[in-house]
């Protein structure tokens, strides 16, 4: 679910005109964005088990810390940082909605230009990800 809801957000952005592919990179698309599920749990480690709560109406709510990574793969180091930190600051000024917050963290670029999967492609490819680590409460 997580992974579609951020699907939808980006899609939402202005200005954002690369293809969004969940949970995969194509082999024959260089310049597009991936979403991965990345954690989840309290501070996002994985296996962490949700925060039980009692909501107002005396029920029991559960407090979830899913994490996603957006990759975002480019031609251009300097554009696929560029369509990163865009989607950075738009997930962390416009959450998805039914979640309550959102923590970013940057990674380090990586050079793909030589990937088996995009040899056949040819030319430059890097990757930029940002990991998003979100609050949701759900009943």
């Amino acid at each position: 679910m997580i992974i579609e809801d951020v699907a939808n957000k980006l899609a939402d952005m202005p200005g954002q005109s690369l293809p969004i592919y969940p949970m995969q990179f194509p082999s024959d698309v260089i310049n597009c964005i991936a979403i991965f599920p990345a954690g989840g749990g309290v501070g996002g480690n994985i296996g962490s088990k949700p925060t039980q709560m009692t909501s107002s109406a005396g029920g029991i709510d559960y407090m979830d810390y899913p994490g996603v990574q957006v990759q975002v793969r480019y031609t251009d180091p300097f554009n696929a940082f560029r369509v990163c930190e865009d989607i950075r600051q738009w997930l962390d000024e416009n959450l998805p909605t039914g979640y309550l917050r959102c923590d970013t963290n940057r990674s380090l670029p990586d050079d793909l230009t030589n990937s088996q999967d995009l040899v056949m492609i040819g030319g430059p490819c890097y990757r930029f990800s940002v990991d998003f680590s979100l609050i949701k409460i759900r009943t």
